[in-house]
């Protein structure tokens, strides 16, 4: 999949109870072509955004799902 990436619209850090800790960016994709290929996880698929919270996401992830999912980030 090729993307046009755009702005970034949340960063955040994550700090796991076993001492390892993670820094994730996350960007606007204005323009993609291509189709997604699934080299990790058990399924991935489009969803609505409302729908997001409800999917198993992994702890780092979780707050900002739940801020897309409401609408306070694009």
């Amino acid at each position: 999949m090729r993307a046009e990436v755009g702005s970034k619209v949340a960063q955040l850090q994550h700090h796991y109870q076993n001492g390892n800790a993670v820094e994730l960016h996350f960007f606007v994709v204005e323009r993609y072509d291509g189709e997604m290929q699934n080299r990790i996880f058990r399924e991935i698929r489009w969803v609505n955004r409302r729908e997001l919270p409800a999917l198993d996401f992994l702890d780092a992830d979780r707050t900002l799902v739940r801020q897309i999912a409401a609408g306070e980030v694009l």
